[in-house]
Parts: structure tokens; C-alpha cells; sequence
């Protein structure tokens, strides 16, 4: 938490709705930072991530890569 006011980059921080060891409060404050996209993943702990939500992790990174030109196109040429 200490470093998230640094980021001046976009990125995506996943947060366990179910984790027992990082709280929510943390998703809150990385949620006022004006370049993370916070993802809370309902069903989700700290080391357990079912389907559902890894589907949306790579959902979103996919998404993420697309806007990479050469990553796009890597991706999209390996499925």
C-alpha cells in the first residue's frame, strides 16, 4: 500500500474478496489511485483463485495485452 501512490503507469490489482491475510481496505486504497484498475474477485482467498475468477484475471489481462500492439498480436497468433 505504501507504494501505490507511485504508480503512474495503468495496472490492474486483483484483490481476493475471501483473502484472509490482505484486507479490502487495501483494494479501497489502491481504488483512489488514478492509475489502477481495481478487480475484486468475490470468491477469491489469498492463494486460491477458482475458475471463475482466474477466468476473469486472464480475461483482463488479455484485454490489457491487446492494447499492446506487439503483445496483441503475439497473443492472438499463439490461440
Amino acid at each position: 500500500r505504501k507504494h501505490a501512490s507511485h504508480i503512474h503507469i495503468p495496472c490492474h490489482a486483483f484483490f481476493g474478496g475471501l483473502d484472509e491475510q490482505v484486507s479490502l481496505r487495501s483494494a479501497r486504497y489502491f481504488q483512489e489511485q488514478p492509475f489502477v484498475t481495481v478487480h475484486i474477485l468475490e470468491g477469491a482467498g489469498h492463494a486460491y483463485f477458482p475458475p471463475e475468477d482466474q477466468a476473469e484475471v486472464l480475461e483482463s489481462l488479455r484485454r490489457m495485452l491487446q492494447g499492446v500492439s506487439w503483445a496483441g498480436e503475439r497473443y492472438h497468433s499463439s490461440v
